[in-house]
């Protein structure tokens, strides 16, 4: 991840722009493998500051990571207050392995009866920033990269998964020309090519459940 530290700080900036003033407490920031945390800030030095803090060392090739622990605490706050959650991972790098994870929490979940609540998107220059902040929780931008992978070639070899487990991957949308990032938001540093890792937690096994985001559901 070490090697893709840039972007993913970039991504914070850019994340931040567009979320500021949503929440009148501020941003809160935390990480997975660094006790560096950020609560209520306002400022965006503030984050890339406390990413620069928080850079990896060393250059693993696997990292784990314990996304349980990692949300627990957020949970504990959010849900116990009765509040909705949702999730959105943001992968950097193109290993097939971590593509066909992500894609399957983000389509398969509700096949486990959990909802639907977790989406995924690959930070490259396609990205679309907007499906980074709705994916999650707004079915039209959840269903993006599932219409548009029925035309476009698979990123993970069938091999890979089971039957019942194998996921679909496609690419993401087109975004705006070459703008300054900042104005158009759709414009990301060159990751494409490259390949990482990401550790994620698979999903229970339970119920068949209906394919709708709980954001539809409780706005009917």
């Amino acid at each position: 991840m070490n090697k893709f530290w840039d972007e993913a700080t970039f991504l914070l900036e850019v994340l931040f722009l567009k979320l500021i003033g949503q929440d009148k407490d501020g941003i809160d920031l935390s990480f997975t493998e660094s006790k560096v945390a950020v609560s209520c800030t306002k400022r965006e030095s503030n984050l890339r500051k406390a990413m620069e803090r928080a850079r990896p060392k060393y250059q693993q090739s696997v990292l784990e990571t314990d996304m349980h622990a990692a949300l627990k605490g957020i949970f504990d706050q959010i849900v116990i207050k009765g509040r909705p959650v949702s999730i959105e991972f943001v992968q950097f790098g193109d290993d097939e392995i971590a593509v066909g994870r992500l894609r399957h929490l983000d389509n398969d979940v509700v096949l486990y009866g959990i909802e639907d609540m977790i989406d995924h998107e690959i930070f490259a220059v396609q990205g679309d920033i907007h499906k980074v902040l709705l994916g999650s929780f707004v079915e039209s931008y959840d269903r993006l990269d599932e219409t548009e992978e029925q035309d476009r070639d698979s990123l993970v070899s069938r091999r890979t998964w089971p039957p019942f487990q194998q996921p679909q991957i496609g690419s993401m949308s087109e975004s705006p020309g070459h703008q300054d990032p900042r104005e158009s938001f759709g414009v990301y540093p060159r990751s494409a090519g490259r390949r990482d890792s990401e550790a994620t937690v698979m999903p229970p096994r339970g119920q068949n459940a209906e394919r709708n985001s709980w954001w539809d559901r409780s706005h009917r």
